[in-house]
């Protein structure tokens, strides 16, 4: 019995550091890319500063790569530009990717008027800086959703994981002058187009973001949008990490429902 006891614990133990080092490595990834994202900002906007570009017509769009070898695609803004082109700016995020057995895919930010207007100073420009994860960082968020997503929720065994169906994409939004941009409960939402059109998507597939409390995926502020569009689109109230999922577990749901019965059944007996 003493042995049995003590081969549990180690085990406990092991699986808790697997976990620990796989949500710090995701938390990592993050900092990461946001590092990135805001030093192509800062680079584009010293650019436009000395050259006076333009935006009344439209967006000052740039691609780089990183030094950590994230590939950034920043574009200026203004509501301005936005309503001469009909009221919204649609982005290209970098090249295109593939992601499993889907042909490769740019995924595309549709900015409305309204938002831009809202978040903008004055008038002046806002920055948009994305980042088309690639495979290889993705399966970082990927692996650490899938252990925090077992520790908190029981799942049938046969159950299926969460699994990616496109590479996420990663949005944030900056003021003229490079300051990041407090970006949540839009009234007006932004529009993301994340997976390609021979994409097989079903009713249980989802579009959601990175919830960094939690580290694994939420489906909040996250809405599916049913279009004429052939590609897979959600409307976006907020910023972050977005991606389409598989067999989406919603923690948040899952360990409330399962407290909320725990205390039913102590108050019953």
């Amino acid at each position: 019995t003493s042995a049995t006891t003590s081969t549990t614990s180690t085990t406990s133990a092991t699986g808790s550091r697997d976990k620990a080092v796989l949500i710090a490595a995701a938390a990592a990834l993050l900092e990461e890319i946001e590092a990135a994202q805001q030093q192509e900002v800062l680079n584009i906007l010293n650019i436009l500063k000395n050259n006076a570009i333009t935006l009344a017509t439209g967006a000052v769009v740039q691609t780089a790569v990183s030094a950590t070898g994230h590939e950034v695609t920043i574009a200026v803004m203004s509501p301005e530009g936005a309503r001469k082109n009909g009221g919204a700016l649609t982005i290209a995020i970098g090249s295109a990717k593939q992601y499993g057995s889907n042909s490769a895919f740019a995924p595309e930010v549709k900015m409305p008027v309204e938002t831009l207007a809202y978040l903008s100073s004055d008038g002046q420009p806002v920055v948009l800086a994305a980042v088309n994860i690639g495979k290889s960082f993705a399966k970082t968020f990927e692996d650490a959703a899938a252990v925090v997503v077992s520790d908190k929720v029981q799942l049938e065994p046969e159950s299926p994981m969460p699994k990616l169906e496109a590479t996420p994409l990663s949005l944030s939004l900056y003021d003229h002058d490079g300051n990041l941009l407090p970006v949540k409960d839009l009234e007006v939402p932004i529009r993301l187009t994340l997976a390609p059109d021979n994409f097989n998507a079903t009713d249980e597939t989802v579009g959601v973001f990175w919830n960094e409390a939690l580290s694994s995926w939420d489906g909040s502020g996250v809405e599916r949008v049913e279009t004429n569009a052939t590609e897979f689109q959600c409307d976006a109230y907020h910023l972050s990490v977005f991606a389409v999922v598989a067999n989406f577990v919603d923690i948040l749901i899952e360990t409330s429902t399962c407290s909320n019965f725990v205390s039913l059944f102590d108050s019953r007996s």
